[in-house]
């Protein structure tokens, strides 16, 4: 089930990729369709350019566990480059990033990355997008999986 969440992207392409292609061989093979079938790829080879996550911010789980309770809120996200989900919510998470600059440290975790697995392990972590957000003492405040509000990380920020 993991495999499926954290490489879903990919997956998703490849049936609809092969998916199409065993139609149109099945009716013959033309110019037209050919190039249908190569715009389907480029289609997705420019959606996963435009949309995947950002890399992992650290490849050391001992940095990235001493960033939590340093005396600044951090959103942990637990992600996959080839995640479906992890795609979806990355322009939220953008936007989280810019409004909420200089009071909130954004950590991305790659679920792939050994520190990811070890960060996976140590804070129950199972599926991509998961997003934790902790108080600048180190308390988990709350976690959501697949999604992000960017105006409930503006309340809990807001909150003392």
């Amino acid at each position: 089930m993991l495999f499926l969440n954290q490489y879903s992207f990919l997956l998703l392409a490849g049936v609809c990729v092969l998916a199409m292609a065993l139609v149109l061989q099945r009716r013959g093979l033309h110019a037209y369709e050919l190039f249908a079938l190569a715009s389907l790829v480029v289609g997705f080879a420019l959606a996963y350019w435009l949309l995947h996550p950002a890399p992992g911010s650290a490849s050391d789980p001992g940095q990235l566990a001493a960033e939590i309770g340093s005396g600044t809120p951090v959103l942990l996200e637990y992600q996959s480059p080839f995640c479906v989900g992890c795609m979806a919510a990355e322009p939220y998470v953008r936007a989280i990033e810019r409004q909420n600059q200089a009071s909130l440290v954004l950590l991305r975790v790659n679920a792939q990355d050994p520190a990811g697995r070890v960060m996976a392990a140590r804070y129950r972590l199972r599926y991509t997008p998961t997003f934790v957000l902790f108080d600048a003492a180190g308390t988990e405040l709350w976690r959501t999986v697949g999604a992000v509000d960017p105006q409930q990380v503006r309340r809990s920020l807001a909150t003392p």
